[in-house]
């Protein structure tokens, strides 16, 4: 049986994998082939990247890593932890003390689900309200589900994977808005102005 070798071309510390071509300049490692039948210098029509597939834990957990390691990529293959600290297949990186989980193309966003927000009291007072707190109850305190569903959503981001905005609002009512980054709300309100289209749109975006 005859064996392949395709050694590694190193140029001034950089390194190629997958060929015999020089590294791009830009890059420590550089997993570069070429397609011979396209005969087009760094093309491959049937080889990728394969990252390590493990079995995470939990977000804040560093399991089965030794450590958090800022940086670090892995493609998690379970559903584990709970709540916030709940983790999904997919890819993620660490940010040093956690596995956050990357954001899909298209799908990093969503609204608020509906609550209430406290408009009643006189004169004009600051309120305040936990949004993310608000928002996670929601998914683990589960009136019904479908037939198969999980009893709780298995993957939630923690607070501060999110961004928070306020899309708009009924300015009549609602004054000095700010979120913190932990998703904790605080306005001032005029009870005299409140209707029955009075309104705040609130929207997430997962970092």
């Amino acid at each position: 049986m005859a064996a392949t070798l395709c050694a590694p071309v190193a140029v001034n510390a950089q390194i190629t994998i997958g060929s015999g071509l020089i590294p791009d300049p830009s890059a420590i490692l550089d997993l570069k082939s070429q397609d011979p039948t396209l005969n087009v210098e760094g093309v491959s029509a049937t080889q990728g990247l394969l990252l390590p597939r493990v079995q995470l834990t939990a977000a804040h957990l560093a399991a089965p890593m030794a450590a958090h390691v800022k940086g670090m990529f892995v493609y998690n293959t379970v559903y584990s932890g709970a709540n916030a600290d709940a983790v999904s297949p997919g890819l993620y990186y660490n940010n040093g003390t956690r596995w956050v989980k990357a954001a899909q193309e298209g799908t990093n966003w969503f609204y608020m689900p509906s609550i209430v927000l406290d408009v009643t009291d006189y004169p004009s007072t600051t309120k305040s309200v936990p949004l993310y707190t608000r928002f996670e109850q929601q998914f683990t305190n589960v009136a019904t589900r479908s037939m198969g569903a999980p009893a709780v959503l298995k993957s939630i981001p923690a607070a501060t994977d999110i961004y928070y905005y306020v899309t708009g609002y009924d300015s009549d009512v609602f004054s000095n808005i700010n979120i913190d980054a932990n998703g904790n709300l605080t306005y001032t309100v005029d009870p005299s102005k409140v209707s029955e289209a009075t309104y705040m749109n609130i929207v997430f975006v997962l970092k």
